[in-house]
């Protein structure tokens, strides 16, 4: 049975050899209306591909280690989506950036199934990648997979809110709405 492992590797061989053709059909699954480019390259990786959600799940990996590897920012890191989502909020000079994000990233908390988080997903990884911010391509796969599961999908908004919301100084992120209270 084919594994998430072995999708990444052949993912970066095709980056490390500059394979542009590949690295472009698997960008298509990043997209709705471009996704079944992205098939051919996807079916024989993803065991259950009549899944929606699977099947986006497996298309949307593609495309973001498509987007990553050749940059060298989808490799050897542990940054969750939390922690890439904090990372682009604080690094926006304003205040009003880091409320954005944090706008952005309670909408992705709150996503209802696997297929909206993926559509959502994919702006924050675009973000990221521009921006030179790593993402770890397996721990999102996994993630996004988990979120299918009601049960798992908990664990996993947790970790990410912990990611997201740590501060390494106390007055670094203060919640929305707690300004001036002490």
């Amino acid at each position: 049975m084919p594994t998430i492992d072995a999708f990444l590797e052949r993912i970066l061989s095709a980056a490390t050899r500059d394979d542009r053709g590949y690295l472009a059909t698997l960008r298509r699954g990043l997209s709705d209306t471009t996704q079944e480019q992205a098939w051919p390259l996807v079916i024989p990786w993803c065991a259950r591909f009549e899944d929606v959600a699977n099947r986006k799940i497996w298309c949307t990996i593609g495309g973001v280690a498509a987007l990553l590897f050749p940059a060298k920012l989808g490799i050897e890191t542990y940054a969750s989506l939390g922690s890439v989502m904090r990372k682009l909020a604080t690094g926006t000079a304003v205040q009003d950036g880091i409320l954005s994000y944090e706008a952005k990233f309670r909408r992705i908390l709150n996503s209802p199934d696997a297929v909206d988080l993926c559509n959502l997903v994919v702006g924050i990884v675009r973000t990221a990648e521009r921006k030179g911010i790593p993402i770890n391509c397996k721990s999102l796969f996994w993630d996004l997979l988990s979120w299918i599961d009601h049960n798992k999908r908990e664990d996993v908004r947790v970790r990410w809110a912990q990611d997201f919301y740590r501060a390494s100084k106390p007055e670094e992120m203060v919640p929305t709405g707690t300004e001036g209270l002490a």
